[in-house]
């Protein structure tokens, strides 16, 4: 069996989580998997650096060698993207530059992960025509596949509703976490405050549907109120830009509170420094209004720290009951800064709630049905 993974949306989302769901995924793949013929599809830019037993496997070509015809005689058996809407292209040539015509005719079957539909709810992703059309034009492309991978129940449902797409068409993979990237003094024992700094940490970034500014009132408001420890402090933990930074100073003056203090942006920050400042928090917070997955979640549990998110979209299906609130409601994220200072109890029932979820969702189990469904859908090719 050929595949061929489409790895362009890497390319375009080089350091941001999808790129991490993207090579986290094709990686278990290619371990799981005893086929020879892996090709990755690239443009031409940044490239993924892979460890040397999965480089030997690994055979790749770009587009430019399909547009000259390189690969005009060459049939591929699956046909996979890394990512089955990107927001960036043009709509009059989205499609072409998406799902490639020639790239199309080459392969049997074409498969794609579908992430999320947030830019059909938050304008500030499809801030005019040309956006909506190509987001439009893309959704409506994604009932000509063979085969669709939802990263979430919450995801598989909204393709459901909004595309639609049929329920035979879709499986849902999650993801998973490098545990051992995110392994810690934390992550196998119970929850000990005495373990923990005052910190809660929200890994993230500064979009409308985030939730970020919510965040930042509640935990201002339950401190000024003298609700939490007059210690406490709220990291947020992502590449912010410096408007984002300034934003964020100014609100954070306007309750009184310190920037830098109480409150802090971390900008850019290394993988040993993100996951101390995760392991070491008394828990982390996600408060997006709306999510396709919520990959820092996982990781929160791989690193041994508590979780609390929102009620709703996808994050309900991998936190807690107990530790969710309503991110539309100022009181109720209040009072999900204030439990998790006076609530050990529920922190230790959030952990352990995320290490059984990380033996039931991880990128081996994700690969393990990605692999599945390739071998299923090309079964009728050779009389099986």
């Amino acid at each position: 069996m050929r595949i061929l993974y489409d790895w362009r949306p890497w390319q375009d989302f080089h350091g941001r989580g999808v790129a991490r769901y993207i090579e986290a995924l094709f990686s278990e793949c290619m371990r799981l998997s005893d086929e020879e013929s892996w090709i990755l599809l690239h443009d031409d830019g940044v490239r993924p650096v892979f460890d040397s037993v999965l480089k030997e496997r690994i055979h790749d070509c770009s587009q430019t060698d399909f547009d000259k015809g390189k690969f005009f005689d060459n049939e591929f058996d699956v046909y996979i993207n890394g990512s089955a809407c990107c927001l960036s292209v043009d709509s009059r040539i989205v499609l072409d530059e998406m799902y490639p015509k020639n790239v199309m005719r080459a392969c049997r079957h074409r498969t794609a992960i579908l992430h999320d539909f947030i830019p059909l709810f938050f304008q500030d992703y499809i801030c005019d025509e040309n956006h909506e059309i190509s987001f439009a034009l893309q959704s409506e492309f994604l009932r000509t596949l063979d085969h669709v991978f939802a990263n979430s129940c919450f995801t598989a449902t909204s393709a459901m509703r909004y595309i639609p797409l049929p329920r035979e068409k879709l499986s849902v993979i999650y993801g998973g976490v490098d545990t051992k990237k995110f392994f810690s003094e934390n992550s196998q024992s119970p929850y000990f405050v005495s373990n923990r700094k005052n910190h809660i940490v929200y890994v993230g970034g500064f979009a409308s549907q985030k939730n970020w500014q919510g965040a930042v009132k509640a935990f201002c408001m339950a401190y000024i109120r003298g609700l939490l420890p007059a210690d406490s402090s709220f990291f947020i933990i992502c590449n912010a830009n410096q408007e984002s930074k300034d934003a964020l100073k100014k609100l954070t003056e306007s309750y009184g509170l310190v920037y830098g203090k109480q409150i802090l942006a971390t900008g850019f920050i290394s993988d040993e420094t993100m996951v101390n400042l995760v392991s070491t928090a008394r828990a982390s917070i996600f408060p997006s209004f709306l999510e396709g997955l919520g990959l820092p979640i996982l990781e929160s549990y791989a690193a041994g720290t508590p979780c609390w998110a929102s009620a709703f979209h996808v994050t309900k299906e991998i936190t807690f009951p107990d530790c969710t609130f309503n991110p539309f409601e100022e009181n109720s994220m209040i009072q999900a800064f204030m439990n998790i200072y006076s609530r050990p109890d529920l922190c230790q029932k959030s952990l352990e709630f995320g290490r059984k979820l990380l033996t039931d969702i991880s990128w081996e189990k994700a690969a393990t049905k990605v692999v599945w469904i390739f071998k299923k859908i090309t079964e009728r090719d050779y009389g099986q």
